[in-house]
């Protein structure tokens, strides 16, 4: 399960929340798991079920869980609880994709401001403040991007996806420079992007069993 990193982020966050007990019952179920060898997708929506049973069970009844472990594994494997738990997870890591490209958008194009008003040196407040607000918006645009870029390495997608949106937002900025004075293409060649990749990742989450 190479895309630890990111998919079982939330429940280890979860896990935390739990007795010291419940945790190292969590982290055998885990271990368990990783020798099944299976879809990263399957695997973490193992993970949150058992994650729920150990939530709603006292520390006896957790124990008696860890105990029989290999047991619900094999209840839960094919289990439409199963189906509707990976059904969720895609869901919810397609609304963040979604959530991530449109803040990437707004966040690049406040950057982008600052840097056509260098050029033509107009500032909605002054130069020092302008330039911390674009600095804040790149940062929070770069790590949208990250975001975007560590659920489709999770779920194995083609990279170029992300290969697609880092190169448009490096040659809006190229292009900002150049163009500072005339027409701006830089928003529309934003949105087609975030549509583009947006659609084709909607599809692969589809596609996915």
């Amino acid at each position: 399960m190479a895309s630890t990193n990111y998919l079982y982020d939330r429940n280890m966050q979860q896990a935390l929340k739990l007795s010291q007990d419940k945790q190292d019952f969590y982290s055998n179920y885990l271990k368990y798991v990783e020798q099944m060898n299976l879809a990263d997708l399957e695997a973490n929506a193992q993970l949150s079920l058992y994650l729920d049973e150990l939530k709603d069970c006292n520390e006896a009844q957790a124990r008696i869980l860890n105990k029989n472990k290999d047991r619900f594994y094999k209840k839960m494997r094919n289990s439409e609880r199963l189906k509707q738990r990976e059904k969720q997870i895609k869901q919810q890591d397609y609304e963040v994709y979604s959530v991530s490209g449109f803040w990437e958008v707004f966040m690049v194009l406040i950057a982008l401001m600052f840097v056509g008003s260098l050029f033509i040196n107009k500032f909605v407040v002054n130069k020092f403040v302008d330039g911390i607000v674009a600095a804040v918006a790149l940062a929070i645009g770069v790590r949208s991007l990250m975001i975007k870029r560590k659920i489709i390495k999770a779920y194995h997608f083609p990279m170029r996806f992300f290969t697609i949106d880092a190169l448009t937002v490096v040659g809006c900025f190229i292009i900002k420079m150049f163009t500072a004075n005339t027409i701006d293409i830089t928003f529309l060649l934003l949105v087609i992007c975030f549509l583009f990749c947006k659609h084709n990742v909607k599809k692969l989450f589809n596609e996915l069993n």
